[in-house]
């Protein structure tokens, strides 16, 4: 039996998903293949990319919606159909001719939660010392879990003051230095070694 025929909508995907693994982060990747394989092929793969509309957009986000999913979510997963249209512009020849407008949503992800003084120092003070420097170091610095748990030693400038993270585990992908304050964060890192 010869495999079916691939609509033009679900090979976009597939490029997408080929290209993911040597232009994008590993992690960027991993999420991309998730909701495509999840969400967006069932819903996208069997229309031609040339029918896709403004409405079959919206259409999507009500789908996702209704199924409980935040208008953040919809935004993210139009984006990676997006980028599928936008390769497939620039193949040669095209494999899309026209872009569809992607109506975006305004978000409303502002950061809430933030600690007080005082809840900071009841929250270090009952920690166990082993998590104290990650913690302090963290509260001062807003720097990521990830990219905290990444630090080595040797990225540690005890001389400039500095700890530089390294490119491949910043969300950026870019390098750049933290300061180490005094008081609690050098005191803390300093305990740690």
């Amino acid at each position: 039996m010869l495999p079916p025929i691939k609509s033009p909508a679900a090979e976009l995907l597939d490029d997408l998903l080929e290209h993911s693994k040597t232009n994008v982060k590993e992690s960027t990747a991993k999420v991309w293949k998730w909701c495509i394989e999840a969400n967006i092929r069932a819903f996208f793969g069997n229309i031609k990319a040339a029918r896709l509309t403004t409405e079959t957009m919206r259409d999507y986000r009500r789908k996702r919606l209704d199924e409980g999913r935040s208008e953040t979510t919809c935004n993210r997963e139009l984006s990676i159909l997006r980028i599928a249209l936008n390769l497939g512009r620039k193949c040669t020849p095209p494999k899309v001719n026209a872009l569809p407008y992607f109506p975006m949503v305004k978000e409303q992800n502002a950061r809430q939660g933030f600690l007080t003084d005082e809840q900071y120092a009841k929250l270090r003070d009952v920690l166990p010392d082993h998590l104290k420097a990650l913690f302090v170091t963290a509260y001062f610095t807003g720097v990521r879990l990830g990219e905290l748990l990444a630090w080595e030693w040797s990225q540690v400038d005890w001389k400039q003051g500095f700890i530089t993270l390294n490119a491949e585990n910043t969300k950026t992908g870019y390098s750049h230095a933290v300061p180490i304050l005094k008081g609690d964060m050098r005191n803390w890192l300093a305990w740690t070694l």
